[in-house]
């Protein structure tokens, strides 16, 4: 199958939908034929498929200018299996520039392959109104598929001389191309036609080509083969049997090349060959390639064994008239060669300074040893007949060399359809796994999203239930708020009656009355008319002692325990189960001492009226506070009856911790602040002192809470609610 380039097409007009397969190039190279392009390409293999009409297209899309080299087929094919072979005489085409090439995956969805297709550079949407078919383009010249040679997993000296001359002859002969060269051309030129022919005449039979793993750079290349055409020019016009002695140092070469490779300490003997028999038993040359191989004294002498038979084959060719014409200009050309390697290692001295010193006294060396061959031209003669004898069993063992060699590619031709079934099968037990979790990720997030659901139906359902609940507590302290006003009033009708007959009771038993009389609160007395049932006169309040002495004292000189002394005695004959309800409302009086409990425990309690407020040295010396979450009635003794409320604070101070009990008269906004007859001195009596100040409060009708001081914006919320702290603290 050839392939030919179209002018005409600029680009390669596949839509997106027709876009059958797609191959690139893992990296952009120059393609070994320079008239594809002499710059970096990208090569791509493209096929379209549109109403069961398949086509093929080779593009190069030249890096630098931006501009592709389209190549189509001499003819698209017919059907699949036309196309498939078509398609891998593409791939061989490509291969054979000097690409490798990878596959485009397109089985995804329209708008990933749209994607896709935008990153494929030659490829554009045709243009409306085009036509489907492409023109024929001017006849040009088929390009042949040069097959590239197979690499097998241990490649022979053979093999690899192969690849490596016919990569680097590309640059004078282009390999998709079969130049006929003139009788001694191609007789001298043995690399270049070895590769032609391996590649465009299958039935042949390969010749052989001496090339080094390591090739020299272009630049040194070039000037080394021009020397080499004018030796041979020079050479086939003098001796009529070059050609058959080109032949045979070739086959020399080819000997030397195989030994060497099996030796990495060889490698640089193997290009002073290559470069010598391509300059026609140059004795000069071969002495500036064995310095450039740089190896060891054991590669010169097998150089100058080699220069030695080589010039012995000169000679002979050089028999004639025109022998002694042609070592004149051999000499002149040795000194030349001479000269410029001189130069060349000034360079190179620069570079390499530990290699410089064997390089001189190999080039002295061979300096003498060219001075030697001068005058051993009869010597030489007879070393020329014993080269010639070894050149024989030499192309024997060549023989035997290229026949293994064809058996290893053989091998390893199998050994890659072995490897590509098995990467095959990988690929689609590949793809069988993706499927699968394909299909495991959908139902992974088909369950996530039920999940979501429930969270967010469950979410729901907790707010409406959060609702409801402040709607009940809303409701229950709306309850609460309603009991609190029927029980005040409740107190306060019993207090009236309570007192009413304590008077009467008093009256009738002894005779002496002691009444004490303060203003009462316009409030309360409201209170009290309305609950009353008594027709008296409601201005005072009765307290009965039944000392003997009268005493009247006013309130805030009074002497508490003498007035509510005999107020247990009459409460608790009359009416016993009014106890609970009538202390805790009227409290302890201001001079007063009380306990924490009554037998449970032993703190006793006094009021400090110098404390206008709780002495807190700073908000995070408070180590402990309880807050009630209730507020009751309480007549605190010096105060009218009003709504009240409870705190405890412990306080560090000094290394101690202080307990602190603050009864907050909501109404007239001050507080009485009582403390411990002495304060704690360790963490026992601490924790003591605390919970004998939570009796207290708790049995006087507070429901004390713990505030939670742990995290600093709670315990800066709790001591904003104290104004009593405020002062104390700095807030």
């Amino acid at each position: 199958m050839n392939f030919r380039l179209d002018p005409s097409l600029s680009h390669v007009a596949i839509e997106e939908p027709f876009l059958y397969e797609a191959y690139r190039s893992v990296k952009s190279v120059a393609p070994l034929d320079k008239e594809i392009s002499p710059n970096e390409c990208e090569a791509y293999i493209c096929s379209s498929k549109e109403n069961g009409k398949q086509m093929l297209y080779i593009a190069f899309w030249e890096v630098p200018k931006k501009t592709s080299h389209v190549f189509i087929p001499g003819k698209q094919p017919c059907s699949t299996a036309e196309y498939q072979k078509c398609f891998e005489q593409a791939q061989l085409f490509v291969t054979s520039q000097g690409f490798a090439l990878e596959q485009i995956k397109l089985d995804y969805s329209t708008a990933m392959r749209q994607v896709i297709w935008g990153t494929i550079k030659v490829l554009k949407a045709p243009k409306e109104g085009a036509k489907s078919s492409v023109a024929p383009a001017p006849h040009r010249p088929a390009l042949e598929v040069v097959k590239p040679a197979v690499k097998p997993s241990s490649p022979s000296s053979d093999t690899q001389t192969v690849q490596q001359v016919s990569a680097h002859t590309s640059a004078a002969v282009s390999v998709s191309k079969v130049i006929d060269l003139p009788a001694p051309a191609k007789a001298s030129s043995g690399n270049t036609d070895s590769v032609l022919d391996t590649a465009t005449a299958p039935g042949a039979e390969k010749q052989e080509a001496v090339c080094d793993k390591h090739q020299l750079p272009n630049e040194q290349l070039a000037p080394l083969q021009q020397r080499i055409t004018f030796l041979e020019t020079e050479l086939a016009d003098s001796r009529s049997n070059v050609t058959s002695l080109n032949e045979r140092i070739k086959t020399l070469q080819s000997q030397y090349e195989a030994d060497l490779n099996a030796r990495d300490e060889e490698k640089g003997l193997l290009q002073s060959q290559l470069l010598l028999s391509s300059e026609k038993l140059d004795s000069i040359h071969r002495q500036h390639e064995e310095k450039l191989s740089c190896e060891s004294t054991e590669l010169g002498q097998r150089i100058d064994a080699l220069t030695d038979e080589l010039a012995e084959l000169r000679d002979q060719l050089a028999a004639k008239a025109a022998e002694t014409i042609c070592a004149e200009k051999m000499r002149e050309q040795v000194q030349r060669t001479l000269d410029a390697t001189q130069e060349e290692y000034q360079l190179f001295q620069a570079s390499h300074a530990e290699e410089i010193a064997i390089m001189t006294e190999e080039l002295a060396l061979l300096q003498e040893k060219v001075a030697e061959l001068e005058g051993a031209a009869s010597q030489e003669r007879e070393v020329a007949e014993r080269s010639s004898m070894e050149l024989e069993q030499t192309m024997d063992a060549v023989r035997q060399m290229r026949i293994d060699a064809e058996k290893e590619l053989e091998q390893a031709r199998i050994d890659k359809e072995q490897v590509e079934r098995v990467a095959a099968a990988a690929l689609n037990s590949a793809r069988a796994e993706r499927k699968e979790l394909m299909t495991m990720i959908e139902e992974l997030e088909q369950e996530n999203n039920r999940l979501k659901e429930e969270l967010e139906t469950e979410i729901s359902a907790a707010g409406i239930r959060e609702e409801q609940a402040l709607a009940e507590v809303a409701r229950l302290r709306h309850e609460m708020l309603v009991r609190e006003e029927v029980t005040t009033l409740e107190f306060a009708g019993l207090r009236t009656e309570l007192r009413r007959l304590v008077e009467e009771r008093a009256s009738n038993g002894t005779g002496c009355p002691m009444v004490e009389t303060y203003s009462v609160p316009r409030e309360e007395e409201a209170i009290l008319r309305e609950n009353s049932d008594s027709s008296e006169e409601i201005s005072y309040s009765v307290v009965l002692d039944t000392c003997e002495s009268i005493t009247i004292l006013p309130p805030e000189e009074e002497d508490s325990a003498a007035i509510f002394e005999p107020i247990p005695e009459v409460g608790s004959e009359l009416f016993p189960e009014l106890d609970n309800v009538i202390f805790p409302e009227m409290g302890a009086s201001a001079n007063s001492e009380f306990y924490g409990s009554d037998g449970q425990s032993a703190t006793e309690f006094r009021p400090d009226r110098s404390l206008s407020a709780v002495p807190c040295p700073a908000p995070e010396a408070i180590i402990a506070l309880y807050e009630s979450a209730n507020k009751i009635q309480t007549v605190p003794d010096g105060f009218s009856i009003q709504k009240s409320g409870g705190f405890i604070y412990a306080i560090m101070r000094n290394g101690k911790a202080e307990v602190y009990l603050v009864w907050q008269m909501l109404e007239s906004n001050q507080a009485l602040i009582y403390t411990p007859l002495q304060q704690p001195m360790d963490e026992e009596g601490f924790q003591k002192v605390l919970q004998d100040a939570l009796f207290y409060f708790e049995s006087v009708g507070f429901m004390m809470a713990p505030v939670d001081l742990s995290a600093p914006k709670s315990r800066t919320s709790a001591l904003i609610r104290s104004p009593f702290l405020n002062h104390a603290v700095g807030f």
